[in-house]
């Protein structure tokens, strides 16, 4: 299933997610321009998050 693009809403939000990859240590987004898209390694760690959240239920 392909991930669409969304607008990334401003300057500061470019900031705190490239401060979030550098902390993780892996890129979860790929910024174009004004444009971000997941990339793999965001996938499953978005898919791997959600599991642990539903373990939590």
């Amino acid at each position: 299933m392909p991930i669409k693009p969304s607008k990334v809403a401003n300057k500061s939000g470019l900031h705190e997610i490239s401060k979030l990859q550098r902390q993780l240590g892996i890129e979860l987004l790929e910024i174009q321009g004004q444009k971000a898209e997941l990339t793999g390694a965001g996938l499953r760690r978005a898919q791997r998050l959600l599991k642990e959240a539903e373990a939590l239920e």
